[in-house]
């Protein structure tokens, strides 16, 4: 277990050294001083920097030399290459715990961090990331003389979810206290729950405060941080990161936390991206979580909790099948919500009476809750991932064939919601099919 520090010998490097030797410290984990040697502007293209290398290997032996002196295990590499190419490759081939940076380096004479090496760090590495802005708040943090003010970025997606799961890790190092922050375009949100009707742009519409803030008290009971957990929902019309740094500013925060995607580079989607912002102009240190890391796969083998399914149906055979299917995935004591999307009032009252009359067979479990819910709506497959959203529905249960909007297999309301949908999906045949 290491901890991996990137080094350029300036003062914000020494800065994120002596963080990265206390975390390892308290974490009792041993810590790889690492420096890249790369071409100044002006070297001829074979220029031969073995012997400025070996200089470096020196320089960390002697920073290295000084810290062991603490009884710290340390060891170091200077390796030739670009710098964010250098600190990724490393800590992904020890499989490191934490990769620090400080907040100012150099890349060809220029400054470091601000849209170089920690920002190509970032988008990059398969290592947490520490990045230092304020060594004193993390100092009285790790020796337990104030406790962490902690703000963690959340939008409910997979990739957040897992930077609040590698909070806990913060738990062990010393007192923190947290303030998990969801930030809401009141348009987006509406449309996303499907609600018609005009949208304020200073309130958000009660069903879509209802269930944000259910999703902030899910991710709430995750949060063991031994301190503190607090939730805030922060309206605003832009993109998220700016509100973020407006929080973490009035907060005072010491510490602020962002999840972001780790896959090929046609859907990193860094530039705009949350975790940009963040790592750009956040006052206060930064974490970014890397969503695709080693954890990951052992992580995606849990079995998931599954406490509402929304079963999807026109009524038909097949859309009724997907009814029978839902009650026989239900856990005991789960709920089954049978959803219809209705194209106007007579429909609506047809879907309700047929509802009403539906016929429980002895073969459904009797501690399965059964509920309906008909929404007027002619685009169904928004309708049912709103309807989803709105009951926090595990799981959607849906018909590939049958009348109306479901008549093509897969070629419409299935294929569509497939796309749509962030919720696990089982397409269950027409069986006369």
């Amino acid at each position: 277990m290491t901890v991996v520090c990137g080094t350029d010998f300036s003062d914000a490097a020494r800065e994120a050294v002596a963080v990265a030797a206390k975390l390892s410290c308290r974490m009792k984990q041993s810590l790889l001083l690492v420096h890249a040697v790369v071409p100044q502007p002006g070297d001829p293209i074979a220029v031969d920097l073995e012997p400025a290398r070996a200089a470096m290997a020196e320089a960390l032996e002697r920073d290295a030399a000084e810290l062991r002196t603490a009884g710290l295990e340390v060891t170091t590499r200077a390796v030739i290459g670009w710098a964010d190419e250098v600190l990724t490759r490393v800590a992904s081939d020890i499989d490191a715990d934490l990769m620090v940076l400080g907040a100012i380096g150099h890349r060809r004479g220029a400054h470091w961090l601000i849209g170089s090496v920690a920002e190509n760090v970032a988008k990059t590495t398969p290592t947490p990331l520490l990045l230092v802005r304020d060594r004193q708040s993390l100092d009285r943090w790790i020796e337990g003389q104030e406790v962490l003010r902690v703000v963690l970025a959340t939008d409910f997606s997979p990739v957040s979810d897992f930077a609040l799961d590698w909070l806990q890790k913060l738990s062990s190092i010393g007192p923190t206290e947290a303030l998990l922050t969801y930030v809401a375009n009141p348009a987006i949100e509406s449309a996303r729950m499907n609600l018609s009707g005009p949208v304020s742009r200073k309130h958000l519409h009660p069903i879509v405060d209802e269930v944000i803030r259910r999703e902030l008290r899910d991710r709430e009971k995750r949060i063991a941080l031994g301190g503190i957990v607090r939730t805030c929902v922060k309206l605003s019309l832009d993109a998220p990161g700016q509100s973020i740094i407006e929080t973490v500013t009035a907060e005072n925060a010491g510490l602020v936390v962002v999840g972001a995607h780790q896959r090929g580079w046609l859907d990193r989607m860094w530039t705009g991206s949350v975790a940009q912002a963040v790592v750009h102009d956040a006052p206060a240190n930064v974490v970014v979580v890397p969503f695709h890391t080693a954890d990951e796969r052992f992580r995606a083998l849990e079995t998931p909790e599954i406490h509402t399914i929304l079963a999807a149906t026109d009524l038909s055979p097949c859309g009724n099948h997907a009814v029978a299917w839902a009650m026989g995935v239900a856990p005991h004591g789960s709920k089954v919500i049978v959803f219809n999307a209705a194209a106007g009032p007579v429909e609506h009252a047809r879907a309700a009476a047929e509802l009403a009359q539906m016929n429980h067979p002895r073969s459904w479990p009797e501690d399965v809750v059964v509920e309906t819910d008909i929404t007027e709506q002619t685009d169904v497959p928004k309708a049912i991932c709103a309807a989803a959203q709105r009951c926090a529905a595990d799981m959607i249960v849906v018909g590939a064939h049958g009348h109306s909007r479901l008549r093509m297999i897969l070629g419409s309301v299935p294929r569509e919601l497939l796309a749509l949908s962030t919720k696990p999906v089982l397409v269950v045949r027409d069986q006369a099919e």
